[in-house]
């Protein structure tokens, strides 16, 4: 016997340590345990694990008692579950409750998803709420479209703006993108017609488009380019009566009531449906700009604002009637208008506004103040680049000290 074991002995030295090679399964389970253990520790540094959650480990196939999984399964696998009946699909092999989860199985199985430890859920939440998308309504519009027609040239055209341009820049690309010219166009407005409960109008020009955006569930909005005429808010007009009311013969006499002030008859015509919107033949007036010139009163004024006559209707020159009132130095027309809902911005025809005209001609300075105090717009430069301050001529004689004050305070350099 002792014989034997010195030829086992000079064998192992021969041959080597093999115990390294060929280790018993308690030693390669010891091995995978540790294995394990640094694993998880590595993942714990790069914060992708905590070592002290239990669950974690169990659901990634350490079991509590100490035994070894036959793999690491993803997704939660119970010890006590019962044995699977065999699926065809799988060539008769039976699901053992320690294979992993096979994800080409047959819908009828369900499949096991892998769970998220609390730092990868919140991870997970974090960067789907940074790539989340805005909704459009609490978003910026950086284009907001219209279909505009077109009925005197009988043309549709689809046009982007920028949303915070005011209508008058709108008015002028689409005057712009004309392939026909319209006669008096700058007495053309946008034309929003009724719908939706809301009654239709001329939409104003210096308020900006986005104020009149629509949604865009019943398709693109609709807006027509059309000339400027009284919107009637009767559905039962009688359009013959209407055609009898403007002859050349009662336009004529219409003027001839403002010129004469009288209000009442002025009044009546209008009750019975004319259009106070529109030219004298002979000095390209409107009713409304002779009204602000002439002798007309302010209750005059108002009954033809309140009866269809447009504060921005243009006479043949291309000025409003708030240009007429500050070249006429008439400031309690300017008052009417103004709070009639006028604005003090309208452009003429060369882009000028009353407080530019105000300035140039050297209007009264209740004129200026009148328009300073509803905000109107400092800066207006003509074609050769000279603005408000550069046409203030005798400051003490016309009374502009309050407008070159207030372009000077409103100067960055200041």
């Amino acid at each position: 016997m002792t014989a034997t074991l010195l030829a086992d002995t000079v064998q192992q030295r021969m041959l080597g340590n093999t115990k390294r090679f060929f280790g018993s399964a308690e030693d390669k389970e010891g091995e995978d345990e540790e294995d394990e253990e640094e694993r998880l520790k590595r993942l714990k540094q790069n914060g992708m694990i905590d070592m002290g959650d239990k669950e974690h480990q169990s659901r990634a196939g350490r079991k509590t008692d100490g035994s070894k999984p036959a793999a690491v399964v993803i997704g939660w696998q119970r010890g006590e579950r019962q044995p699977r009946p065999v699926n065809s699909a799988q060539r008769g092999i039976p699901h053992l409750p320690s294979q992993p989860t096979l994800y080409h199985q047959t819908t009828n199985q369900p499949l096991y998803h892998p769970v998220l430890t609390n730092q990868q859920a919140r991870r997970r939440l974090m960067e789907r709420s940074m790539t989340t998308v805005t909704p459009m309504e609490d978003s910026h519009l950086a284009v907001i479209m219209f279909r505009i027609g077109i009925p005197d040239i009988k043309q549709t055209k689809c046009l982007r703006f920028d949303p915070d341009s005011s209508v008058w820049s709108a008015k002028q690309q689409i005057i712009c993108s004309l392939s026909e010219s319209l006669w008096d166009v700058y007495n053309y407005g946008l034309f929003q017609p009724a719908g939706d409960g809301r009654d239709a109008k001329f939409l104003e020009e210096e308020r900006l488009l986005r104020e009149f955006a629509q949604s865009l569930e019943k398709g693109v909005p609709y807006l027509e380019f059309r000339y400027k005429t009284r919107v009637y808010k009767q559905t039962n007009l009688d359009e013959k009566q209407l055609a009898k009311l403007h002859t050349k013969a009662n336009l004529k006499k219409f003027l001839d009531y403002v010129h004469a002030g009288a209000v009442e008859k002025l009044s009546k015509a209008l009750e019975k449906g004319l259009d106070p919107n529109y030219h004298d033949t002979e000095s390209g007036e409107t009713p409304l700009t002779l009204a602000v010139q002439g002798n007309l009163s302010m209750e005059g004024i108002r009954v033809l604002v309140l009866n269809g006559a447009h504060v921005d209707f243009r006479s043949r020159d291309g000025l409003t009637p708030l240009h007429k009132a500050v070249r006429a130095h008439n400031q309690s027309a300017l008052m009417v208008l103004l709070s009639l809902g006028a604005s003090p911005d309208y452009r003429d025809r060369c882009g000028l506004t009353p407080l530019y005209h105000s300035v140039l001609t050297g209007g009264e300075t209740s004129c200026c103040e009148t328009l300073l105090y509803y905000r109107a717009r400092l800066g207006v430069r003509d074609e050769n680049g000279w603005d408000e301050s550069h046409q203030i001529r005798h400051e003490e004689a016309f009374g502009e000290v309050e407008v070159h004050r207030r372009v000077s305070t409103d100067s960055p350099n200041t």
